[in-house]
C-alpha cells in the first residue's frame, strides 16, 4: 500500500467527479508534508491508531491547533486548512479513510513558507 510519492500508503478507494474517497495508512512515525485541500471540503475518520493534524492559519501565518484523531473519531477539513498530518507513535500504524468533495487536488507548502508557534 505504501507509495513511494508519500511517507504513507494512499489507496483510492472510490473517485468520480463529485467525491474522492482515499484510505491512508500512516506508519510509525510518518507525517505528510504542510499541504491544503484547494477548493476540497474534507472528513476524515479514524479506524485504526492516533493521527494528529497540526492546523496553520493563513490569517495569523502561523501554526495555531493541534489536534489529535483515536479510533472512531472524526476530524474535518476545509478549504482554508493549511496542515501536517503524521503518526507519532514509534510501534503502531494508524488508518483512516478520507472523503473529499470535490476530488482531492492539493498544493504542498515548504517549511520555509511556514512557521511553528
Amino acid at each position: 500500500m505504501k507509495n513511494q510519492k508519500y511517507a504513507y500508503g494512499r489507496t483510492i478507494l472510490y473517485a468520480d467527479d463529485k467525491a474522492e474517497v482515499i484510505l491512508i495508512e500512516w506508519p510509525p512515525g510518518a507525517r505528510s508534508a504542510a499541504h491544503d485541500h484547494g477548493t476540497s471540503h474534507g472528513m476524515i475518520r479514524v479506524l485504526e491508531g492516533v493521527v494528529y493534524c497540526d492546523n496553520f492559519s493563513k490569517k495569523a501565518k502561523q501554526f495555531t491547533s493541534h489536534l489529535v484523531g483515536r479510533k472512531g473519531d472524526i476530524l474535518f477539513e476545509t478549504p482554508d486548512i493549511i496542515h501536517i498530518m503524521g503518526n507519532n507513535s514509534e510501534t503502531e500504524r494508524a488508518l483512516a479513510v478520507h472523503i473529499y468533495t470535490p476530488p482531492l487536488t492539493m498544493k504542498i507548502y515548504a517549511d520555509s513558507e511556514l512557521k511553528r508557534v
